[in-house]
């Protein structure tokens, strides 16, 4: 095998110079209260909405029943405009507790509807996790549950 040339050396050298040291920025998560979760109880394949800020997006947001992973069908925010222009101007991040934003963020709303999964009958925890950190558990009672082999519809 021919040893490669400097021309293919270079290029070596420099794809290997934009390559950081793989370390990543680490933020703290927000502190998410439990979320409140309506109706309070429910069957297996039954729709449910969670109210907890702060929320993100669908795509990351995980909602677990127990241990089992419940169907995100929606993941939205009310009444957060004022709020957030509110955080911005005064350069509060959504994690922070921001004094002079409280009056504008009280009618801010998110929410999480979600499908319960195939869990069985009985209290479980909910806990919602996001791009923003994990909620603290709220209990939830199921109705009727099946096999929690399967995590729903």
């Amino acid at each position: 095998m021919t040893p490669p040339s400097r021309p293919h050396l270079a290029l070596v050298f420099v794809l290997g110079a934009g390559c950081d040291d793989g370390t990543v920025a680490a933020y703290p998560p927000c502190v998410i209260d439990s979320p409140v979760v309506t109706p309070a109880s429910a069957a297996p394949g039954d729709p449910v909405s969670l109210t907890l800020t702060p929320v993100s997006t669908s795509w990351d947001t995980l909602v677990l029943f127990g241990d089992q992973r419940a169907s995100v069908k929606d993941v939205t925010r009310t009444d957060c405009d004022s709020c957030d222009s509110c955080r911005e101007n005064q350069g509060c991040s959504v994690c922070d507790s921001c004094p002079d934003c409280e009056a504008s963020c009280e009618s801010c709303v998110g929410a999480v509807e979600v499908v319960v999964p195939n869990v069985d009958a009985g209290s479980v925890p909910v806990i919602v996790m996001s791009y923003y950190g994990s909620s603290a558990p709220a209990e939830f009672l199921v109705v009727g549950g099946g096999d929690s082999g399967d995590t729903g519809p």
